[in-house]
């Protein structure tokens, strides 16, 4: 198992693989053993962890990644599921002026909560209120026949699938 990982202010990547697919072929299970990452240490948004699975963290507080002293780092494409906290930041917590920069990332199913504490949301990210209520996925044409009907029934945070192949619609209104 990793645990309580560290870059200690290092301007660094942490990067997983991809599988062929695009799907994250890299995990860091820290099996219930401590947190995963620890970001203590004033890393700025050159510090990047990127493309990996983050789960099995357990703390008190920020079981999969934990931001303080004025730590900024940069969370990328990753998925972080299946990490516990004590008291708050299951998946994430941000505290001392700490505010990690994330894109493209899914975060759930962590357990109180997902996030905690400050940060900057850079887009294509994934973040489920309730643990316990993952997004939906709505696919065209399997559920619905247009995009427009999929979009109509979604809520926030839904996903919408669509097929491979050419639909004739325009004038799309995602509100």
């Amino acid at each position: 198992y990793e645990a309580n990982l560290n870059p200690g202010g290092k301007a660094i990547t942490i990067q997983g693989t991809l599988n062929g697919d695009g799907t994250l072929a890299s995990t860091i299970d820290a099996q219930q053993f401590g947190r995963v990452f620890t970001f203590s240490s004033g890393e700025t948004t050159d510090t990047v962890i990127k493309d990996l699975v983050i789960t099995g963290g357990s703390a008190g507080i920020g079981g999969g990644v934990f931001c303080n002293q004025n730590s900024n780092p940069t969370i990328s494409g990753c998925t972080i599921e299946g990490n516990t906290a004590g008291n708050y930041g299951g998946g994430i917590y941000c505290d001392s002026s700490s505010s990690p920069t994330i894109s493209g990332s899914f975060i759930c199913g962590n357990e109180p909560d997902q996030i905690v504490g400050s940060w900057t949301d850079a887009g294509d990210n994934d973040v489920c209120d309730d643990p316990d209520d993952p997004p939906v996925v709505i696919n065209v044409p399997g559920d619905y026949p247009t995009i427009q009907g999929a979009i109509n029934a979604s809520s926030n945070g839904d996903v919408i699938n669509i097929a491979a192949g050419t639909y004739n619609e325009g004038n799309l209104n995602p509100g």
